[in-house]
């Protein structure tokens, strides 16, 4: 006999209320019949959980709004514009904070540098300081929690970084429990691509068509991110999308990640700006050695030879490495995106004339190629979706609203 978990009534009620707040999130104006209808459950159930939740602060009335049927009846929004949540991005040489509202709407953003030479504690150390003071200054906020986009590999089952690519000092460290402790605050890490995938405008809609999505981070690394069923894919111990340590060269350049050629090491920013400066004089160019990656990008547009030459090479080999990827993941969509973005539509046709030439006939159908649609910083943007999704799993996070917001 198979024996079922009963649940008690408290169990029941937070289910209940968790739902409702998938259903009120997005800031639109509904109703209770509305949301009854949605969640199936009863209009009286629905009645108190939203007492509750405009006594809390999550809810509040509107005036009346017709339903075409009878007569107008009270409206309800959830008040994104009460609650608030802090995104970082930590890259490999700035670290960038936001504080926005559960619209979206940015408060506040800083910049850090980053010394990658020195070790991760003391970056995590001066994280948790910055942090510290941003919850200081909006002492007057409630704050749902703490995002953090992490470079990978990004081992989610250990909660550390596994290495990272020409930055041997970054040590593995339980990010998430140190800035916990220093702030007060619940903190969710996850891989950065995974994040800015969250932040896609299309995000929910592929999973209602049951697309299966590949977001391609092209920057100082190169990131991936799959979206297929309604869900991130992350693997076994979630590191699943690390294409840039996909090998396109087995006797090339050895890698941390204890592979050789991979294919992060020819085509990310870094080595972009390295072979640049390495054909600084051959040819005649607008750069010179100290040129960065936004030169290097504004001279592509300009049609540098050097720029060109440098540029449209990483973008035959990311288009080859595409070929592969389709052959195993066989993507609908797949999605460009950070830093190499910029350098906009010559690139994009560059990616897409490499993967036509060498994929297949039914690939090259049914393979939607296109940059990113995010304008603003999507890896703090989507930052916003993992606090969301990291406060509805934890028990009791709902009870203690009401508490904490009264202390504030």
């Amino acid at each position: 006999m198979r024996v079922v978990e009963g649940k008690n009534l408290e169990d029941i009620q937070k289910m209940n209320r968790d739902l409702l707040v998938r259903h009120l999130i997005n800031g639109e104006v509904t109703s209770r019949i509305a949301l009854a209808k949605k969640s199936n459950l009863k209009q009286a159930t629905i009645s108190n959980i939203v007492n509750d939740f405009i006594e809390w602060g999550l809810v509040a009335e509107t005036s009346l709004i017709n339903n075409g049927i009878g007569r107008p009846i009270k409206g309800i929004r959830f008040c994104t514009e009460n609650f608030w949540v802090i995104a970082v991005r930590l890259s490999r040489n700035y670290v960038q904070i936001a504080v926005m509202d559960l619209a979206g709407n940015f408060a506040d953003t800083r910049k850090y540098p980053v010394d990658h030479t020195v070790d991760l504690s003391i970056i995590i150390n001066n994280l948790a300081l910055a942090l510290k003071n941003v919850i200081r200054i909006h002492k007057e906020k409630y704050f749902w929690g703490i995002s953090i986009a992490m470079p990978g590999p990004w081992i989610s089952s250990d909660k550390k970084l596994a290495f990272f690519t020409e930055f041997s000092k970054w040590q593995n460290l339980d990010i998430e429990e140190i800035i916990k402790k220093k702030t007060g605050l619940q903190v969710f890490i996850d891989h950065d691509t995974n994040i800015a995938l969250m932040a896609e405008s299309r995000f929910h809609s592929w999973a209602f068509n049951k697309q299966l999505v590949l977001l391609v981070s092209l920057g100082q690394g190169i990131g991936g991110a799959i979206f297929s069923n309604g869900e991130i894919l992350r693997g076994s111990i979630g590191i699943a999308g690390e294409i840039g340590h996909i090998s396109i060269d087995m006797d090339g350049i050895p890698c941390e990640c204890g592979n050789t050629g991979c294919l992060e090491r020819y085509v990310g920013t870094l080595s972009i700006v390295k072979n640049v400066h390495s054909r600084i004089g051959k040819k005649k160019s607008l750069l010179n050695r100290n040129s960065g990656i936004d030169d290097i990008i504004a001279a592509y547009k300009l049609k540098d030879p050097v720029a060109v030459s440098c540029i449209n090479e990483s973008a035959k080999l990311i288009g080859y490495a595409l070929v592969s990827i389709s052959n195993v993941l066989n993507p609908g969509i797949i999605v460009l995106g950070d830093e190499l973005s910029a350098a906009g539509e010559p690139f994009l046709k560059e990616v897409k004339k490499a993967f036509n030439s060498r994929a297949s006939v039914v690939a090259r159908k049914n393979t939607e190629i296109s940059f990113s649609d995010i304008k603003e910083n999507p890896y703090l943007l989507g930052g916003l979706q993992v606090v969301i999704n990291g406060c509805l799993a934890i028990p009791d996070f709902f009870n203690n609203v009401k508490k904490q917001r009264k202390e504030l």
